[in-house]
C-alpha cells in the first residue's frame, strides 16, 4: 500500500499539465454555426489527462479540425508535444477518430483531468474538492467550462477514467452515480452521455475496482462502459501505453456510436478491429526497449519523449537522417550550455541483461548513457572502461551513475571519449521498468544509435 501510494504521488506531480494536456497552441477559429463544432469533455485522472508513451506523430502534427480549451477559456489548435508530463490521452483519439468520422465538424475538447486525484478531489463537495490557482474548486472550473463551450458549440458527452486513487473504495459506483447526476444538473445537460473505462489489467490491485464497475450502467442513464483488456501498461504498471491508449481511445468512440450514431458505428467496426490487431501487434513487439535503432518517429526518434526534470540550457533533439551509426536514422541532442538529458520508457526488465549502443560525440563536456538497474561488476565511479569502434565490444566508462544521467542508483554508459561511433556494453540486473536517459553536458552534439537490451542466459 504505501508503495501505491507513492506511485500515485509521482503520477500526481508528473501530471500537473496544462488544460490542454501540454499541447502547442496554435489560434484557430471556431465555426459560427453551433452545430459544426462539436465538444467532448475528459475527466478524471493521468490515464485520461494524457499518460500514454511513446506519443504518435499524428498527435504531435495535430490535426486542423480538432482544437482545445485552453485554461482562459480560448479555443486553440491541440498539437501534443512530448514530455514526462504530457503523453496521449484516449481522449484525444476519441477527438481525432470522431472528427475523421464526421466530414465538415470541427471537434473541441476540454481537458478537466487531473493526475493523481480522487472523486473527492474533483467532486462538488468543498469540503474534500481541490482548488485550481484560480481560486475555483476543480469541479467548479469543469463545470464554468463546459457553459463557456456551450456558448460556441454541442458538447456531445463525458470521457471519464479515473479510480486508480480510489480502488479500494466500496461504494464507488455510488458515488460517482451521485457526481454524475450533479455534473448533469449544474451543466444544465441531463441527457448528457457518460462513456467510463476500466483500470488496466495489467496489475492485480485493480481487479476488484473493475469488478465492482461492471454495476456502473445499471447505476448511471445514459452511461457505457468501456473494457480495457488487452491494453497493457507503458512500463510503470500504472499508465496505459500510447498503443494500448489508440485502442481504447476507439473503443470509447465506438460506445459513444452505439449509443448515438448506429450507422457510423457499423461503418467504424472494421476500423476498431484493425486498430486492435495493430495495437496487439506493436504491444508484443515491444519487449523492454522500443525503437532502439531510431527507425521509428519523424523529427523526433518515437519514443523518446522524456525531458528530463533538471534540464538547464537551450536544447534540441532530432531524428538525423544524415549522421547514424546504422541506417536509417540515429537520435542526434544538440546542447548550448548547460546540461539535458531526454529518455525513453522501458518496460518488463528482469534478471541478468546486457544493454549495447553506439555513442557519437562532437564537443559536449559529458556524454552518457543511464538505465535503471544494479551493475554486475561495478567499477569505481569516474573508472575508464574500454572502447571500440562498431563491430567489437566495449566496455563501460565512467563507473555507473543514475537513471537521472548524472549520479544517483542505476548504471551508466559514460560516451564522452567517443569522437566517432564508439560501441559500448554493459551488464546489469534489470529492476523492473523506469526510463533510460541519454544526458549532455557542455556545448556540442551528440548521437545515439543501435541500443538493444537482451537477456544473457
Amino acid at each position: 500500500m504505501i508503495r501505491f501510494k507513492n506511485i500515485l504521488r509521482a503520477a500526481a506531480f508528473a501530471c500537473a499539465i496544462t488544460a490542454c494536456g501540454s499541447l502547442i497552441a496554435q489560434e484557430a477559429k471556431v465555426p459560427t454555426d453551433k452545430s459544426k463544432f462539436h465538444v467532448v469533455v475528459l475527466m478524471g485522472q493521468s490515464n485520461m489527462e494524457g499518460a500514454g508513451y511513446p506519443v504518435f506523430d499524428e498527435y504531435i502534427v495535430g490535426s486542423p479540425n480538432v482544437l482545445c480549451m485552453t485554461q482562459d477559456m480560448k479555443w486553440e489548435q491541440a498539437k501534443l508535444t512530448p514530455s514526462p508530463t504530457s503523453g496521449m490521452s484516449p481522449g484525444y483519439v476519441f477527438a481525432r477518430k470522431y472528427a475523421e468520422l464526421h466530414p465538415g465538424i470541427t471537434v473541441g475538447y476540454i481537458q478537466c483531468a487531473l493526475g493523481g486525484r480522487s472523486l473527492a478531489q474533483l467532486g462538488p463537495d468543498p469540503a474534500g474538492a481541490e482548488k485550481k490557482q484560480n481560486g475555483k474548486t476543480v469541479y467548479q472550473d469543469s463545470i464554468d467550462r463546459m457553459k463557456e463551450a456551450m456558448k460556441v458549440g454541442e458538447i456531445k458527452a463525458i470521457l471519464w477514467h479515473q479510480g486508480e486513487t480510489d480502488s479500494g473504495m466500496q461504494d464507488y459506483v455510488d458515488k460517482l452515480a451521485k457526481y454524475v447526476a450533479q455534473v448533469r444538473k449544474d451543466s444544465g445537460l441531463p441527457e448528457l452521455p457518460f462513456i467510463i473505462g476500466e483500470l488496466g489489467h495489467y496489475v492485480s490491485w485493480m481487479d476488484g475496482y473493475n469488478q465492482r464497475i461492471q454495476k456502473v450502467e445499471a447505476a448511471i442513464p445514459n452511461c457505457k462502459l468501456v473494457s480495457s483488456v488487452g491494453f497493457r501498461d507503458r512500463g510503470d504498471e500504472l499508465h496505459f501505453s500510447s498503443f494500448g491508449v489508440n485502442g481504447f481511445g476507439s473503443r470509447y468512440l465506438m460506445k459513444y456510436l452505439e449509443m448515438k450514431e448506429p450507422d457510423l458505428a457499423k461503418k467504424f467496426e472494421p476500423e476498431l478491429k484493425k486498430i486492435e490487431e495493430n495495437t496487439k501487434k506493436e504491444e508484443d513487439a515491444w519487449v523492454m526497449l522500443f525503437n532502439g535503432d531510431m527507425s521509428r518517429g519523424g523529427e523526433r526518434p518515437m519514443g523518446w519523449d522524456h525531458v528530463g526534470w533538471g534540464a538547464r540550457g537551450p536544447i534540441t533533439c532530432y531524428r538525423d537522417t544524415k549522421v547514424f551509426a546504422s541506417a536509417p536514422s540515429s537520435l542526434r541532442l544538440e546542447c548550448s550550455g548547460g546540461s539535458f538529458q531526454i529518455g525513453t520508457m522501458l518496460r518488463k526488465m528482469s534478471g541478468h541483461l546486457k544493454l549495447t549502443c553506439k555513442i557519437k560525440n562532437e564537443g559536449c563536456t559529458k556524454v552518457t548513457l543511464s538505465v535503471p538497474g544494479s551493475p554486475i561488476q561495478p567499477q569505481a565511479q569516474g573508472q575508464q572502461g574500454q572502447q571500440r569502434r562498431p563491430g567489437g565490444m566495449g566496455g563501460f566508462g565512467g563507473g555507473f551513475g543514475g537513471m537521472g544521467g548524472f549520479g544517483g542508483g542505476g548504471v551508466q554508459i559514460d560516451g564522452t571519449n567517443a569522437k566517432d561511433w564508439t560501441e559500448f556494453s554493459v551488464e546489469f540486473n534489470g529492476r523492473g521498468g523506469g526510463t533510460m536517459n541519454f544526458s549532455v553536458q557542455g556545448t556540442g552534439k551528440a548521437w545515439l544509435d543501435d541500443i538493444k537490451i537482451e537477456a544473457v542466459k
